[in-house]
Formats: C-alpha cells, structure tokens, sequence
C-alpha cells in the first residue's frame, strides 16, 4: 500500500516493472493464499519448542547468570551525537565532506542515515532506521525489559527526517518476569515497532512527518492515531517503492529477505511479514554521487546502504560452530548480494544470539555477521541479474 504524504515535501511512488510479470504462484514465504501469513522457506531456520524454550531459561538463568547491568553498563561509553556532522582535526572542526554517507548508531537497532548530498550546501535524504528510544520495551514504563544503557539523544534532538524504515513489529527483549501477561494477549501493547517513539517523532514533525515504510502486514501493529499522522508503505520482499523529498533528493526502498519471525501477541504469530531492507539513492541526469556509474531505471544508482534489521543466518544446536558444514546457512543473503553487486555500507545486526540452540535461527552471533557481510555487502554481481 503507498500514499502521497500529507506534506508535499515528500511523494513516494512504485517504480515501473523492469522484468516480466511474476508468476500467479504465491511467493515461497508465504504461509497462505492471501498474504497474511509468513513463514522461513529455508532450512537454515529451525522452529523453537517448549523444550527449547525451558533449555533456554535454565541456561541463562541457572547455569550463567549475568554479570550486574550497573556494572557492565558503567564500562560502555554513551556519546550524545552531533548532527552538525563535524569532526575535530588539529584542534579545528571541520564537516564531513557531503558527498559522503552519514550513518549514526543511536542504540539497539537505530540509526540514523543520511544519504550524499545531491545538491552542494544542502543536506541529503536522512532516514531513520528501527528506532527505538523508549527506556523499556514494554507497555509500562515501570516494569519490563529496560534499556542497558541510556539512550544517546532524545528523539527531540533529531534533525528532520524523511522517512522512517521498520524491519519488524517484535518484541525483542528477553522475557522478564515481571512483564505483565496482559501485553501478551493485548497485541496494541508489545513495543519493538516503538509507539511511543513514533508517537514523539510525529509530535517533533507534526508539520512535515516523515513517510513510515514498514514490511507487508505490519500497519495493523499502529494505533489510530499513527494511522492518522503518518503516510505509510508496506513491502513484500522483492517490492520497491521511490521515496522523493522534494529539493533534496530521491531513493528507492526495497523490502527484502529476512530469517526471522512476528509476533505482538500470542493470537497473531507471524501475521505480519520481516525484513532486510536495501536503500539506494537515485540520481538524476548530471548528478553524481561517489562516482556513481550504477544504472537503475530512470537514471543513475548512486550510494547502496544495505540494512539486516533483526534477523538470523544458519540453525546451529548448542556446542556447535556455526561455520560447521552440516549447519544450513539462509541462501538469501547471497541472492541479495549478487543481485545488487555489493554495497557501499551494510548495518548488520549482531546480539542476543546465546544459547545457540535457541537463538541461532533468528539473530546472528558475531561468526554469522562476518559471512552475512561477505554475502551481501562485498559480493559480485550475478550475470543472471
């Protein structure tokens, strides 16, 4: 689905077809005829049981407590980040160049992206990936899985921002004891698709919101008043749709394959699709960009940002290495990597991943990340695309 914005800064469009028209088959991910319901179609991913659950708990609780968040988190620096984009040299500031890519880390899965700037003395399209800047993951702000550490900015720092990307609608914290059960059985509830985050960006740009794009079946997670505020995009993996901001510059968001799974409740398990997303900047004519010579329908292809979002890469049991050769990797990735011939910055998730017997199907440990970046951002186009 894809609505012109309200401002008129920003228009998102379909791009036209540049292949045949697909097959009347249903796509492998899909678990029924009317896209509604997804699944993994890879061997790589591996179902989780009771039994697997109940392994887990006794090993993260039991055989490896963990070590005081006040501890740990005291060690790990926080810097609040300068949007002006400068860097100090010999004691002077001086920016970044602005054909550069922008990417700053602002926690858990956010960043903030700023593509090149297209035109000199003005800024690029800036996107805003997975944020999340709520002190819990949780519908309390007294009880549930709470942030490790504070978070770097507030969402009233931003500069303006075009678009907002989501990869997911989990919850993806670990299960605290004191989550009430209630935000199980209630799916308007469950934050990682950030209400409250969204709910202060939209109040931060209430004259010029930025355009959600979010995967296939994911707008039923927003309450009506997010609905009403913000202009939205769903994507199914493959689909594309141009994102214009008018006097700054174009892009083309693509959903693409993920290992992972949805769930905002108990009643709606993987009812809403997951996914990677690739984020490519358009060019017109004489504009050039990092020596853009990529072509693309209607022009040049200039920066590639690929984004992994929260997702897995091979089904490993615990004790076993994810490099073993008997451990299905997801062909995904590859595919995406030949199909886009690299990219200049890929954003690969990496966390949560022990124990591996139950984490390895749906987040990467730090073995997967390395052979998810050889598969993806520094791979070789394929002669077939």
């Amino acid at each position: 689905m894809v609505a012109a914005a309200a401002a008129t800064r920003i228009s998102v469009t379909l791009p036209e077809p540049t292949s045949p028209a697909p097959s009347t088959d249903k796509p492998s991910h899909w678990a029924n005829d009317d896209g509604t319901l997804f699944h993994n179609p890879w061997p790589s991913f591996r179902q989780t049981s009771l039994s697997d659950l109940a392994t887990m708990m006794y090993q993260v609780n039991i055989r490896a407590p963990p070590e005081p968040i006040s501890t740990t988190a005291a060690s790990i620096p926080v810097h609040k980040p300068d949007f002006t984009y400068s860097s100090s040299s010999s004691g002077s500031s001086k920016p970044i160049p602005a054909k550069q890519i922008k990417a700053t880390w602002l926690g858990h899965a956010c960043f903030l992206l700023e593509l090149p700037a297209t035109t000199p003395g003005k800024r690029g399209i800036r996107i805003l990936l997975d944020p999340v800047f709520s002190d819990r993951c949780s519908p309390s702000a007294w009880v549930g899985p709470k942030r490790f550490t504070k978070v770097p900015c507030e969402v009233e720092d931003l500069p303006e921002i075009d678009a907002v990307i989501i990869s997911h609608n989990h919850y993806d914290r670990k299960p605290s004891s004191s989550f009430p059960l209630s935000s199980l059985l209630n799916p308007s509830l469950v934050v990682d698709l950030d209400i409250p985050t969204l709910t202060r960006l939209l109040a931060h740009q209430k004259s010029s919101p930025p355009h959600l794009f979010m995967p296939l079946n994911t707008l039923y997670a927003l309450p009506q008043t997010l609905k009403d505020g913000y202009e939205t995009t769903q994507l199914d993996w493959w689909s594309s749709a141009d994102l214009h901001v008018h006097g700054v510059g174009k892009a083309r968001m693509t959903a693409l394959p993920s290992q992972h799974f949805t769930a905002r409740g108990v009643f709606d398990r993987n009812k809403a699709l997951w996914a990677s997303w690739s984020v490519e900047q358009m060019l017109d004519g004489d504009e050039d960009s990092q020596g853009a010579e990529k072509k693309a329908a209607g022009g040049k292809i200039g920066a590639k940002i690929w984004f992994g979002g929260d997702t897995g890469y091979c089904s490993v049991k615990d004790g076993q290495h994810s490099v073993d050769s008997q451990a299905p990797v997801c062909p995904a990735f590859k595919q995406i990597g030949e199909k886009y011939g690299g990219f200049d910055l890929g954003l690969i998730p990496i966390g949560a991943y022990d124990p591996r017997g139950f984490m390895s199907p749906i987040h990467n440990g730090p073995t997967d990340a390395v052979r998810m970046f050889k598969d993806t951002v520094r791979s070789t186009p394929s002669t077939l695309s």
